[in-house]
């Protein structure tokens, strides 16, 4: 059963962090795969206990927003992915909630061009060392 808002709202108390899990996800194969190939080395890297460390739907404590916003920056166009990673890095806790993922009704993505993702894919494996280097002693 998938989550709203309600199911999210009703975590808040209990954890840091609410992080959506993108079910039966409606992007294009490429995407899918690319990113699927991407999380295997953040995993490796990370060890974050998270299906979906790029879901955007999420809820986080003002506390623990405050604390990493002056870390953020690493991963301009992989903001979620940096920012679970260092959530997991500070040991705040986390709980994924899942969230149906639809198509999109109108327009592409101006961002995840298939052209554009092999710059994309080469500065995120960077930023990935970077954040871990940085976080190791968090």
């Amino acid at each position: 059963m998938t989550q709203g808002l309600l199911g999210f709202l009703g975590e808040t108390e209990n954890q840091d962090v609410i992080l959506g899990w993108r079910v039966n996800r409606a992007d294009l194969f490429w995407r899918r795969l690319f990113s699927r190939m991407f999380y295997y080395v953040y995993q490796a890297l990370y060890h974050v206990p998270v299906h979906d460390p790029s879901c955007p739907y999420m809820l986080a404590k003002k506390a623990v927003v405050d604390r990493l916003i002056p870390e953020l920056g690493e991963m301009q166009q992989g903001f979620w992915w940096e920012f679970i990673a260092r959530v997991h890095r500070r040991r705040y806790t986390i709980l994924e909630l899942p969230v149906q993922h639809r198509e999109r009704l109108a327009g592409t993505t101006q961002v995840y061009k298939l052209a554009k993702l092999p710059g994309i894919g080469y500065r995120h494996f960077i930023a990935l060392f970077k954040i871990w280097a940085q976080t190791r002693s968090s």
